[in-house]
């Protein structure tokens, strides 16, 4: 256990992340890493008893590491100074919304929209594992555009997603 009261993420866990990144080219901070880790194993937990995640996270494999951390880590660099809030529709199991949450931690907001009741309570559970601040959970049906500097949308229609960006300009 860490001072804070989380637990220590597991080093092999750890050394595999780190491993991925340092492919991609990504340098990564030890505390970083851990926090990485540590939703990785929260990831595990849930999916064992929700559908999350295609992949199988026991023994997370390159492909996983990749898709759910690396390719998040990786779109950090286009978080411009400016940037204060991010906007993620359809978060699920939270990738890519909380390691690219974890990795610009100058943020100040970070909404994720998530309106199956199941995942969210997945998703309120990890963002208070990981003790990342201004991070909130909205798992009410909407219809209504949202203002964001950064957004994603994996599993929004495109019928709503063209809307929502149409009424947004």
């Amino acid at each position: 256990w860490r001072a804070d009261n989380r637990r220590v993420p597991d080093a092999a866990l750890i050394a595999h992340i780190h491993e991925r990144l340092e492919l991609a080219r990504l340098v990564a901070p030890a505390d970083l890493l851990a926090s990485l880790a540590t939703y990785i194993e929260v990831l595990a937990r849930w999916n064992a008893r929700i559908n999350l995640t295609a992949y199988s996270l026991d023994r997370p494999t390159a492909e996983a590491i990749d898709r759910l951390i690396v390719e998040p880590v990786s779109m950090a660099r286009f978080a411009g100074p400016d940037d204060r809030m991010t906007l993620d529709v359809g978060s699920g199991g939270g990738s890519p919304a909380l390691p690219f949450r974890l990795a610009v931690p100058t943020l100040e907001s970070h909404k994720l929209v998530e309106t199956r009741q199941r995942k969210a309570a997945f998703l309120r559970e990890a963002v208070r594992q990981l003790g990342v601040k201004g991070v909130t959970v909205d798992s009410r049906p909407t219809r209504a555009p949202f203002l964001a500097g950064l957004s994603s949308i994996r599993a929004a229609s495109l019928t709503w997603a063209s809307r929502s960006a149409r009424s947004s300009r």
